[in-house]
């Protein structure tokens, strides 16, 4: 593959870690679940204004145009559940629980979730969500089916002082895990 080629999921690493988890720590303090989920989707984080009349005391009514707070963005994953020891961490994580890290990191409450493809030759593309908040994990099973289930999570663009919550790759030759220029909070 080469740079101008389409993402592909043969290549997907998706970690969940610690609140602001840099990109270099991700090895050591984060959990990878990627075979455990077959589909994320992100959405919400919109913008939106609104136009307000105002009097006037010069018979020329005007507006005044309201800028609204962005809204929460959402990630959700759908999940194959699969026989394992992660199987279990999902339930813990939906419920604020403490999860083991995969190196040797202390366990820790899911706070940021990081995203990588990559081609093989070198080219990355990754995207994180930092001060996320589990707030769903809905699970269904039928007998024609496996067992799946969708993880939802919420987070602000931003936080109160204006820091961004989400951060991708700026430079498509470094890894995520890269100390010089993947994910830095």
């Amino acid at each position: 593959m080469a740079t101008g080629d389409a993402l592909s999921a043969d290549r997907v690493n998706i970690w969940f870690g610690p609140k602001s988890t840099d990109g270099a720590d991700l090895a050591e303090n984060a959990k990878e679940f990627q075979s455990y989920i077959s589909n994320f989707d992100e959405s919400g984080g919109e913008k939106d204004t609104e136009s307000v009349p105002v009097f006037s005391d010069t018979g020329i009514h005007g507006n005044i145009t309201r800028i609204k707070p962005r809204s929460q963005k959402e990630i959700s994953f759908d999940i194959v559940m699969r026989f394992g020891d992660q199987v279990l961490d999902f339930t813990k994580i939906e419920n604020g629980d403490l999860i083991t890290a995969d190196g040797s990191g202390p366990a820790f409450k899911v706070g940021m979730i990081a995203i990588q493809v990559f081609d093989g030759d070198g080219n990355f593309y990754w995207k994180a969500f930092n001060d996320v908040s589990a707030i769903n994990f809905d699970t269904e099973f039928s007998a024609e089916e496996e067992w799946k289930g969708t993880f939802t999570f919420k987070l602000s663009p931003s936080d109160a002082d204006g820091n961004v919550n989400i951060k991708a790759s700026t430079d498509l030759s470094k890894s995520i895990t890269d100390a010089t220029g993947g994910l830095t909070w």
